[in-house]
């Protein structure tokens, strides 16, 4: 695998050189979870039925209970879940050479979707029902003669995400903004620069002053005023080393944007700075005083929306008790 070079020619030659290291990194991930094959959460397969249509390597399997849960301390027992990929085996493998023994089935499999059955009983709850798709044809069928396992190797779902925004072909205009742009020319929209209200700045910029130091208050500055030009795209880069502000300084940017009716998307790498970020943002919506001192209601709580799940995100009875108390924010499972 060829290290990832700092310059490129092109979109397309940027987005190629992540390819082959996602490959190399899963593959990596994916050896390391045969190695532990022992330790892996399993469980039994009870049914296997093919999805519409027939001959898509889609099937739903029903399983009895997962065995091999506790996969680490201090971490919550394993529930699958989409994304997750299995190997199917006649075998329940302790090392990855078990898999040889295979006669009947050895192939992977990943979790597409989580079937939940309408008519399920109590006892029903301890096994799970779940659509996979397969690298190869499995036998389906309801009764299961002869002994067929699911064990747990690694999840999926970012890889698969990557790989996705990889070779996506949407409007790319924002990538080749980062690609091309020279960072000692400072470009500004000469439309913007004609309609610029300076009374809004300076109030912007007192308010900003209240609660922010002066770089922070630059970039905030600078980053609204880009959002709020529709002539042009742009990127800014707000950085810093740790403990220097940049999620309150985030969070202080969205609120500002969202008193402009500026609809704003936050990304973040995990779900612990999601529901950070959220938080932060939140708080200046509910109590708007310190950021305005004269100003009560910059904000709707109905334009707050959270995506993500109730699983990975945590929401606690403090986030459930703030939903139903004020109901601002939706969580999308």
């Amino acid at each position: 695998v060829e290290k990832i070079p700092e310059c490129f020619q092109s979109v397309e030659d940027y987005l190629g050189s992540y390819t082959l290291p996602l490959i190399e990194e899963t593959r990596s991930e994916l050896f390391s979870s045969m190695q532990v094959l022992h330790d892996a959460p399993f469980a039994e397969v009870i049914s296997v039925k093919q999805s519409v249509p027939h001959g898509s390597f889609l099937y739903e399997l029903k399983f009895d209970a997962w065995r091999n849960i506790n996969i680490g301390s201090g971490k919550e027992p394993y529930s699958p879940k989409c994304g997750d990929l299995f190997v199917l085996s006649d075998v329940v493998p302790e090392i990855a050479s078990d898999l040889e023994q295979c006669v009947r089935i050895c192939t992977f499999a990943l979790v597409m979707k989580d079937m939940k059955e309408s008519n399920a009983t109590e006892d029903d709850k301890i096994s799970s029902y779940l659509e996979f798709r397969t690298s190869k044809l499995v036998e389906a069928k309801d009764g299961m003669r002869n002994s067929v396992f699911a064990v747990f190797l690694v999840n999926m779902t970012t890889k698969i995400r990557i790989w996705k925004a990889l070779h996506m072909s949407g409007n790319l205009q924002i990538i080749k903004e980062v690609l091309c742009s020279n960072s000692m020319v400072e470009e500004i929209c000469n439309f913007c620069s004609l309609q610029d209200d300076s009374t809004w700045d300076e109030q912007l910029g007192r308010r900003l002053s209240l609660v922010l130091d002066e770089s922070q208050a630059t970039a905030v500055c600078s980053s609204v005023s880009v959002a709020l030009c529709n002539h042009k795209s742009s990127v800014k880069l707000v950085w810093g080393p740790p403990g220097t502000g940049k999620t309150k300084t985030l969070s202080i940017l969205m609120y500002t944007l969202l008193s402009k009716s500026c609809r704003t998307l936050a990304c973040a790498p995990t779900n612990v700075a999601v529901k950070e970020l959220a938080l932060r943002v939140l708080t200046l919506v509910i109590d708007p005083y310190h950021m305005d001192p004269g100003q009560d209601d910059l904000c709707s709580p109905g334009d707050l929306l959270l995506f993500g799940s109730r699983n990975h995100l945590g929401v606690g009875i403090t986030w459930k008790f703030l939903m139903i108390l004020k109901r601002f924010i939706w969580i999308i499972v």
